[in-house]
């Protein structure tokens, strides 16, 4: 998955990422493969701290030609969640700094938030709900393909 990820994080940025995401290419890339797995938690109903086996959910994705989909739409949501904080962070007064978000947990919780998002709104879309319908049948999993996240605490 990484390696697939890796092949759209170039100077022609076909993903149409944040200049200053792409520029951290590698603290970032993590943090979209971290958004893919969300978007299985999410689909699934998984809590937070729960991730999908990767071998399994790579192989959902190819098996039901959702790879290149889920990865741009991560990316999208990946855009989200940097440019909400950045928002919030100037609407607070406050100086924002992309590697410090890069490196905090709030960046977790603002990728959380922008997949819930994305999610729910894909269905308000033109052809949304089929997109929506087509998520949730490939991305679906079973409880015992997640596993708890890994953290450095």
């Amino acid at each position: 998955m990484y390696r697939e990820i890796q092949k759209r994080w170039i100077p022609e940025n076909p993903l149409g990422l944040n200049e200053t995401v792409l520029a951290m290419k590698s603290y970032m890339t993590y943090h979209h493969l971290f958004t893919i797995s969300v978007f299985f938690t999410a689909v699934n109903n998984m809590p937070a701290e729960s991730v999908p086996n990767p071998a399994k959910a790579l192989r959902l994705l190819k098996d039901s030609q959702l790879l290149d989909q889920v990865i741009a739409m991560a990316a999208t949501s990946l855009n989200m969640a940097f440019d909400n904080s950045l928002q919030e962070a100037h609407d607070n007064g406050k100086v924002f700094s992309p590697q410090n978000w890069s490196k905090n947990k709030s960046s977790l919780a603002a990728i959380r938030a922008a997949i819930r998002t994305h999610i729910s709104a894909i269905g308000m879309i033109p052809g949304g709900a089929e997109i929506k319908q087509k998520l949730m049948h490939g991305l679906k999993m079973e409880n015992t393909d997640f596993e708890p996240r890994w953290t450095a605490d």
